[in-house]
């Protein structure tokens, strides 16, 4: 039997460190203008606003808190876009078919591919709140 001696194992030790650092997952973090994204409470909210399309809060770490970091990678992919409001899209189960499932956001209803990994949000542009006026 042959052996493969200090550097076999060197390299060896090298190769699994290297296998292992890229298979670490690393923690989902809100960005500066991730921060700027808030998400709405009703889809009411998004009256007046531009919808710039459709994000999807995905999972890539399981030691995270699955529904923060679906929000997290949400608010960052929509401040990426621009926008500055995330609206839930609704999933309606008892419409699916066919592998779709039915969504329905604060426009239209579509066919949308839920992913039991990521949640989708409507993105939104709306103009700046209005501070509330002082009584004279």
């Amino acid at each position: 039997m042959r052996s493969i001696g200090i550097v076999g194992l060197a390299v060896a030790a090298s190769l699994l460190a290297a296998l292992l650092a890229a298979c670490a997952v690393t923690e989902v973090k809100l960005t500066p203008k991730g921060e700027a994204v808030r998400i709405a409470a009703t889809a009411a909210e998004a009256q007046g606003c531009t919808d710039l399309g459709r994000v999807v809060g995905a999972t890539t770490n399981r030691s995270q808190d699955v529904n923060q970091q679906r929000e997290t990678n949400a608010r960052n992919q929509a401040a990426e876009m621009g926008a500055n409001l995330l609206v839930r899209v609704r999933v309606d189960a008892a419409d699916s078919s066919a592998g779709a499932t039915a969504v329905t956001t604060a426009q239209t209803p579509v066919s949308f591919a839920l992913s039991i990994d990521g949640e989708p949000f409507e993105a939104y542009l709306c103009p700046p709140l209005k501070p509330p006026s002082k009584p004279s």
